[in-house]
């Protein structure tokens, strides 16, 4: 039932944010904002509530694992906007969050075979990487930006769709800066499931298919990092990266996790 109301504060918050973008009316932006602030406050609620009520942390099935993955994109988006005051943001994230969110209701009565939920790696392990897996997300759709207002720019097209945007200087920040963070997070994360893996698993959880595709994520934006460090990867090619990463991380969390149940 909370859960109910956070998704319908995250709904309120995009149909705010559509306003926004359409009327330029920038009372609506903050509105916006409060609802997806009071969204990600009672989802955070429900996660400690679920946490409470059965003693396990809610990352054991596919529904807890998909409601602290919303959480984590709001608390990156609210983190973002803080950093460089753009609400355009919440027009990309928000469907995303929503059309997550929504995937929950449909793994309700999925249980868990085994308590995973014992180990104080796990604590580390997974907060990590769901959060840099949001940040991941962040530099892709950082990406998907880039090449629109570059587009706007070559057609010099300078009208509704520019002007909402920001600039292309901001946008090589967001993504170099979702790109830094992530990787920083996903690799703490990445790690303290490694040892998580060996101590509890005996090395078994080391051939899994979901660590194995998370070292892929991991591996493919290192190499763009690296090569953004050292060779002065272009902003177009960086952008283009981050999409193409951004792939791993879907195929990570629905295509392993739904098919392979490594």
């Amino acid at each position: 039932m909370i859960y109910d109301i956070v998704i319908l504060l995250y709904m309120l918050s995009l149909l705010h944010m559509c306003l926004f973008f359409f009327l330029e009316y920038k009372k609506l932006a903050g509105i916006a904002n409060i609802f997806a602030l009071s969204g990600f406050l009672l989802n955070i609620f429900d996660i400690v509530i679920k946490w409470v009520n059965t003693g396990i942390f809610p990352s054991h099935t596919m529904n807890g694992l998909l409601i602290i993955l919303t959480a984590a994109l709001v608390a990156v988006y609210i983190f973002l906007y803080l950093k460089y005051k753009r609400p355009s943001l919440l027009l990309f994230i928000m469907p995303i969050v929503i059309i997550l969110g929504l995937f929950t209701f449909a793994f309700k009565d999925i249980n868990p075979s085994r308590d995973f939920a014992t180990s104080f790696w796990l604590y580390i392990h997974l907060p990590f990487t769901v959060v840099g897996s949001a940040f991941f997300l962040f530099a892709a759709i950082s990406g998907v930006m880039y090449f629109v207002q570059e587009n706007q720019l070559k057609n010099k097209n300078f009208g509704f769709i520019y002007s909402k945007f920001p600039p292309l200087n901001v946008i090589n920040n967001l993504n170099k800066n979702s790109l830094n963070m992530g990787f920083a997070v996903f690799t703490i994360g990445l790690i303290a499931g490694i040892i998580w893996g060996l101590y509890e698993w005996n090395g078994t959880l080391l051939l899994s298919a979901k660590l194995i595709f998370a070292v892929i994520t991991w591996a493919v934006f290192g190499i763009i990092i690296l090569i953004r460090q050292t060779k002065g990867l272009a902003p177009r090619g960086s952008a283009l990266w981050s999409v193409v990463g951004f792939i791993c991380i879907v195929i990570m969390y629905f295509a392993v996790a739904l098919f392979l149940r490594g």
